[in-house]
């Protein structure tokens, strides 16, 4: 993915070392503009997010906190640098941001090729990742937490997106050899 100076560098001897080998099982590709993301990836690739702006988006859909299971606290939205950038020459503020609906990380989002972006604790997703999943009708990822914890890690949140991820990719092959039906979703996807 896109690295930045505020990424990590793969070939760091510490992410060597937590990669376990995985460095030699999948490619790796340094310094990847944003906009050339999607010539890497299978065509009709979704882009799903998660970062701690979905707490907050998800949050404002219900006029009750308990409704979710968790509580938001603005404060993660003041740390995103994208939220609202003030254009120098102006004094205008440019609060737009890409319409990207939260959804929860255990409701199916494996159905079509799906790349995850997760975001650091401190400084989120980018922008144009936001702009990506919007454009190829990806979601933002929501791990719901209960009151009184803050977030979780980027390890952490990435852990628990692929596991699951992976249950459902699981589910759905289980489906379609006892069945020998693909699901519901499946068929949707392979007619569209």
């Amino acid at each position: 993915m896109p690295n930045h100076t505020s990424c990590v560098d793969a070939w760091e001897p510490k992410v060597l070392r937590a990669g376990m080998s995985a460095h030699f099982q999948v490619p790796i590709i340094n310094n990847l503009e944003w906009e050339t993301v999607p010539n890497y990836l299978p065509p009709d690739t979704r882009i799903y997010v998660a970062d701690n702006c979905g707490r907050y988006a998800q949050a404002q859909m219900s006029n009750k906190a308990g409704d979710h299971g968790w509580v938001c606290d603005q404060r993660a939205l003041k740390s995103h640098r994208y939220e609202e950038e003030e254009d120098v020459e102006t004094g205008a503020s440019q609060d737009w941001l890409p319409e990207v609906e939260v959804q929860s990380y255990d409701l199916d989002w494996t159905e079509a090729p799906a790349a995850l972006v997760v975001g650091g604790e401190t400084h989120g997703v980018s922008l144009e990742s936001l702009q990506l999943a919007e454009s190829t009708g990806g979601k933002r990822l929501l791990i719901p937490i209960v009151p009184g914890v803050d977030s979780l890690n980027s390890a952490m949140a990435a852990s628990i997106l692929l596991f699951e991820g992976r249950r459902q990719l699981r589910v759905r092959a289980e489906h379609l050899h006892r069945t020998g039906v693909p699901t519901e979703k499946d068929a949707e996807v392979s007619s569209a």
